[in-house]
């Protein structure tokens, strides 16, 4: 900011501008917001998708639900996955 260093955000802190929000997350009224069709769930912006039998902290693959999982978490699929990281196809991290 005008020649400073600033600090990057996760969703639903605070922001001064767009750059500082992570996760693909959008600076609006001073606050880091996910995108339509995401929602926030531990500071991360995860896909919204209508599930009847999922709870809020998993994602539905399959017909079968999953645990969003944190860098060093275990995983199946790539969407599981938190924080821009990945699961290597037949790894569990």
């Amino acid at each position: 900011l005008n020649g400073t260093c600033v600090e990057r955000v996760i969703p639903g802190n605070s922001c001064m501008i767009e750059e500082q929000c992570l996760d693909e997350s959008n600076c609006i009224n001073s606050v880091c917001l996910c995108p339509f069709g995401t929602r926030k769930l531990n500071g991360h912006c995860v896909p919204v998708k209508a599930s009847l039998h999922c709870k809020a902290t998993q994602l539905e693959i399959d017909d079968e639900c999953l645990d969003y999982s944190k860098p060093g978490g275990s995983c199946v699929v790539n969407q599981q996955c938190l924080s821009m990281s990945t699961c290597p196809k037949g790894l569990f991290l």
